[in-house]
C-alpha cells in the first residue's frame, strides 16, 4: 500500500473540503491578511492536522504577530492565560 505525501494530502484536504472549517477558515484569512507563517513541526502529520486528528503548530514572523493574534480573535479564538500565583 502506498502513503499519499502528507503535504499532499492536506493541501487536498483544504481544497476537497474534508479539513476542519476552523483549518480552512484560518488558512483562508492567513493568506488574505499577508501573515508570514509556516508549518512547525510534524510535518510527516500534517495531514492529521487538517482533520483535526492531531494538532497544528504554526509559526509566525514576528513582524505579523499583532496582526495573527487580531486575525485569531476575529475567527473566535479566546487568549488562554497561566493561572496567576497564589490562586
Amino acid at each position: 500500500m502506498t502513503r499519499m505525501d502528507p503535504l499532499d494530502t492536506a493541501a487536498s484536504a483544504l481544497s476537497t473540503g474534508t479539513a476542519l472549517p476552523f483549518i480552512r477558515r484560518l488558512c483562508g484569512a492567513l493568506a488574505d491578511a499577508g501573515v508570514r507563517y509556516c508549518h512547525w513541526k510534524s510535518t510527516s502529520s500534517i495531514d492529521r492536522s487538517m482533520t483535526g486528528e492531531s494538532d497544528l503548530d504554526l509559526l509566525v514572523s514576528s513582524r505579523d504577530a499583532r496582526r495573527f493574534d487580531e486575525l485569531l480573535l476575529g475567527l473566535g479564538c479566546v487568549p488562554a492565560h497561566p493561572p496567576r500565583a497564589g490562586g
